[in-house]
């Protein structure tokens, strides 16, 4: 936890000094600050969104079966990788207009979502998962669906029948909104995966087995102390 505190104030920090640079060296090095200030600020986002789950005071540890745990725990990390990858694809896009990150950008996105359907599915499928992560995959659930809305509406603005999208600029409030919320979602589906991470990683583990396996033991074992009484009791008569 101290340390989870540290690296989040580390990285304050840095994101300050990234900010400085890119406003002084925008001219030399042209929109490469602009993406990398982006992309570290979710960083350093999520840090702070760790930090503040882990100290909530409604913070508790969940016994769950470790078969179910390993999937739940596994998905949850790949889905908050996937939307990281998709955040700095938005990024590229956003200041680069790269042929490449817009192909890549469109194509994590169906990933994002199937990998959000899938981590549903396990979390519904457990009893454990899903007490503890119901309200989560709710806002997950909202923050998807307008994300997706929002990235039309961003995409055909920003491209559609526009020869030279880079040289497009938002003529309204509106269309300037659309693009500002796409990235806030996009922020926040982050920090809700993140959430879920956290959660499940802080599962107590345990065979799904360990009772009914102690049971066998205790059954396999009765026999034998039964007949060493026996055995004892003929001795004594003898």
């Amino acid at each position: 936890m101290k340390w989870l505190g540290v690296a989040a104030l580390a990285g304050v920090l840095v994101q300050g000094l990234l900010g400085g640079f890119r406003v002084v060296l925008h001219a030399r090095f042209g929109t490469g600050f602009a993406v990398l200030h982006g992309c570290f600020a979710q960083i350093v986002f999520s840090l702070l969104v760790s930090l503040a789950v882990l100290t909530s005071t409604r913070f508790a540890v969940v016994s769950l079966p470790l078969e179910e745990a390993a999937g739940v725990r596994r998905w949850s990390l790949l889905l908050t990788a996937l939307v990281f990858v998709q955040l700095i694809w938005g990024a590229l896009v956003r200041h680069t207009n790269g042929a490449l990150a817009q192909r890549l950008h469109l194509a994590t996105a169906f990933a994002v979502v199937a990998a959000a359907v899938w981590f549903v599915h396990l979390v519904l499928t457990s009893p454990a998962a899903r007490r503890v992560l119901g309200r989560t995959l709710i806002w997950l659930g909202i923050l998807l669906a307008l994300q997706v809305l929002l990235g039309i509406e961003s995409w055909l603005d920003k491209y559609a029948g526009v020869p030279m999208p880079e040289m497009r600029i938002p003529k309204t409030v509106g269309q300037a909104s659309h693009r500002i919320a796409h990235v806030l979602v996009g922020s926040f589906i982050l920090a809700t995966t993140v959430v879920q991470t956290v959660l499940v990683h802080s599962f107590s583990c345990e065979p799904k087995a360990s009772a009914e396996s102690a049971c066998l033991r205790l059954t396999a074992k009765q026999p034998d102390v039964r007949v060493s009484n026996n055995v004892s009791q003929l001795e004594g008569t003898a």
